[in-house]
């Protein structure tokens, strides 16, 4: 990523029609971003190039690579085409850019400090909340203690929200698939 960066290359923006924008898919043979083209408008199609690689992006851009001056490869993950388990398998590589290796540096201990207060690892270690996978992921069963600060902090929004003009409402846990 450094040694590209290195080299300066301008991005260049191309505003493009979706015909265009297809007719250049269609020869390159990319089925993904022809099943992209699809839900985009006319007029709101834009290309950008940088070196020889030309995409479909938004943008916006840097103006050239040489504004990188330190990276970092966080992951990579496969991720199904569209979030669907029938569609091809991808890579998806997770990376960040910094202008500065002390951003880059700073970030990144910002990072270990947020894992250090997940809440995941928490809410086991004060024994706050607990899994199930047979209640269902990411529903949390609490625990008397978890339980006890959860009441204190509804207690002090319904305070709250109450000197602030605010009337409370309760609707039903559960509902008719229909109202979605």
């Amino acid at each position: 990523m450094l040694e590209l960066a290195r080299q300066k290359q301008q991005y260049v923006r191309t505003p493009m029609s979706k015909a265009d924008a297809i007719a250049y898919f269609e020869e390159k043979g990319d089925p993904y971003k022809l099943d992209l083209l699809e839900g985009l408008e006319d007029g709101s199609i834009t290309f950008y190039t940088q070196g020889d690689f030309t995409d479909l992006c938004r943008g916006p851009h840097i103006p050239n690579t040489g504004f990188i001056k330190a990276a970092k490869l966080m992951n990579v993950a496969g991720a199904y085409w569209r979030g669907n388990e029938k569609n091809k398998q991808l890579t998806r590589i997770y990376a960040v850019t910094y202008p500065k290796q002390k951003e880059l540096d700073d970030y990144l201990y910002l990072l270990e400090e947020a894992k250090k207060r997940d809440h995941r690892k928490l809410g086991k270690e004060l024994e706050l909340f607990a899994f199930s996978e047979k209640v269902g992921a990411g529903l949390p069963l609490w625990l008397p203690k978890g339980t006890m600060l959860r009441e204190r902090l509804e207690n002090f929004l319904r305070k709250a929200q109450s000197r602030a003009g605010y009337l409370q409402v309760v609707t039903p846990i559960l509902a008719a698939s229909s109202c979605t």
